[in-house]
């Protein structure tokens, strides 16, 4: 059963999620140190690896997941539907120093004001 796309943000194919990365790109060297490959990625390749992992195997039964286009996705990479219902929201952060607690506070804030704006998050919570 297909279900349709929300009207607040513009869905990314599965098929063209890999493609896109599977494209080459540029990325600074890690100095001949080991790292984890997802070091590596990228801040969009990051959002398309949350979106695969969470695609195979399904975390439930009937559970959607979405890739949200790159640009305007306003804080929302990767978000779920179970039931019909909005199940999760997901924002994905490459980032090469540790997540501090005033950008998550910020991060919370631009979802609750992008919510207000839009009204995307059902009233049950």
């Amino acid at each position: 059963m297909s279900h349709p796309s929300p009207s607040y943000y513009e869905e990314i194919p599965a098929n063209e999620a890999v493609r896109e990365a599977s494209e080459s790109v540029k990325k600074a060297s890690a100095g001949g140190v080991d790292l984890l490959p997802f070091r590596e990625l990228g801040g969009r390749r990051f959002e398309i690896l949350a979106y695969l992992m969470l695609l195979n195997p399904p975390a439930a039964d009937g559970l959607i997941v979405r890739l949200v286009k790159a640009s305007s996705d306003k804080g929302r990479d990767v978000i779920t539907h179970l039931n019909g219902k909005l199940h999760s929201v997901i924002q994905c952060k490459a980032l090469d120093e540790p997540f501090t607690r005033p950008a998550l506070v910020r991060e919370l804030v631009k979802l609750a004001v992008f919510d207000y704006l839009e009204g995307f998050l059902p009233a049950s919570g």
